[in-house]
């Protein structure tokens, strides 16, 4: 069949796709081979849809793959979970919304790109996209350049004030968030990928629409938002009022309270250092989160303080912290890893696999968190244990499930 044949066939047999689909197959089709081809395909508006009465076997199964292999990178390709985790987690889909809004300020075209919440945490990306920047600030792949802020910088666009608002109330990004800024390929486009822990500041969003702004637009003189010269611009909380100048504001749709699944195991498991539970396991469709309660042993601290001195100390000699718990325990707290109840690890090669964001996600002297993957179906019984050359040490392991 000749190509210019087989392209029309293309046109007449398959429907307009929908927006969303369509802008996801431009994000992410770009290194499959027969784009090329079927590209009028994706970007033809109001075609008519026209039946042939038939097509040759081996031209309708070159469209069904073409089309099952488009739905599938689509379905699972998140630049901001590749940014952020090194990998897409399964079940994105049920999470992440992607162009959300486009405007653009001096020159400067700003697009939220990608937006979601699984129940804990509140993801964004957004572009800025210098229209009048011929060259590229970086690959997508490294981090970002002082001169590519310095251009945007001139601009007067870009973050201004450490805040975002959600529903009209100002939040700061609170602990275990994270963000990634980088250049990209395409001329003058810089990428900013966030998470923020909405749970650790007890902050759960309702289903349904949720309005968010950022202060990504043209910035403002922070003068202007002082609370001691203009105490009108903040709530009886102290908080700052959702500005009116300089903000980027989209709305998101969630529907996670049905979707997330908690569980307190709160089994104590005793040791010489140390006494810790699992206080709650809580499982949204992209993640699981493990936090763990732990209480030193006073005589284990005072033994350690008694051999390796008060503390950490400066070059002139001034304590800078004294010791706590995390130094008697910590190396324990931060290695553990999830295994059954045979001390099987549950994810082998877990972030050669996952990504790096899995694992223990931050610790202290009294409390740590856990990030593992999503799983279908995860094991009956689930334990943290520290594990050494693939086997667990079940005498120091504190149960999940």
């Amino acid at each position: 069949m000749k190509e210019e044949e087989m392209k029309r066939l293309i046109e007449e047999n398959i429907p307009e796709t929908p927006e969303a689909f369509h802008d996801r197959m431009n994000q992410t089709l770009n290194s499959i081979v027969v784009q090329e081809r079927c590209q009028r395909m994706l970007e033809t508006k109001n075609v008519p849809v026209r039946r042939a009465k038939r097509l040759s076997f081996a031209l309708t199964a070159a469209l069904s793959l073409v089309l099952m292999a488009a739905v599938a990178v689509a379905a699972v390709h998140w630049n901001l979970f590749d940014h952020l985790f090194g990998t897409t987690p399964e079940n994105a889909d049920q999470v992440m919304q992607s162009v959300l809004c486009k405007q653009t300020v001096n020159n400067v075209e700003i697009t939220v790109d990608e937006a979601g919440y699984d129940g804990k945490t509140l993801y964004l990306q957004w572009r800025y996209r210098m229209l009048d920047v011929e060259q590229p600030l970086g690959d997508g792949e490294t981090g970002m350049t002082a001169e590519a802020m310095q251009l945007l910088d001139e601009h007067n666009v870009g973050w201004w004030i450490d805040h975002i608002w959600i529903n009209g109330k100002a939040i700061d990004m609170p602990a275990n968030s994270a963000e990634d800024e980088r250049g990209s390929s395409v001329p003058g486009e810089i990428i900013k990928s966030c998470s923020y822990r909405l749970d650790n500041e007890n902050l759960y969003l309702p289903d349904g629409q949720i309005d968010i702004a950022l202060p990504i637009g043209e910035r403002q003189p922070l003068e202007a938002y002082s609370l001691i010269e203009h105490p009108e611009m903040y709530d009886e909380d102290g908080a700052l009022k959702l500005p009116e100048k300089g903000m980027v504001a989209f709305r998101l749709s969630t529907d996670m309270r049905s979707k997330v699944k908690v569980e307190k195991p709160e089994q104590w498991t005793e040791m010489p250092d140390v006494r810790a539970c699992v206080s709650e396991v809580t499982y949204t469709p992209i993640m699981m989160y493990v936090n763990l309660t732990m209480e030193g042993n006073p005589e284990s601290l005072a033994k350690f303080i008694e051999e390796n001195g008060e503390g950490y100390f400066d070059e002139n000699g001034t304590l800078l912290w004294p010791y706590s718990g995390m130094d008697v325990y910590g190396e324990w707290a931060s290695g553990l890893t999830l295994v059954d109840g045979d001390g099987k690890e549950v994810f082998p090669n877990l972030q050669e696999e996952y990504g790096y964001v899995y694992g223990c996600n931050g610790y202290g002297s009294e409390e740590a968190e856990y990030l593992f993957p999503y799983l279908e179906s995860y094991p009956a019984e689930m334990w943290l244990a520290p594990v050494e050359e693939g086997q667990a040490d079940m005498t120091k392991a504190v149960r999940v499930r």
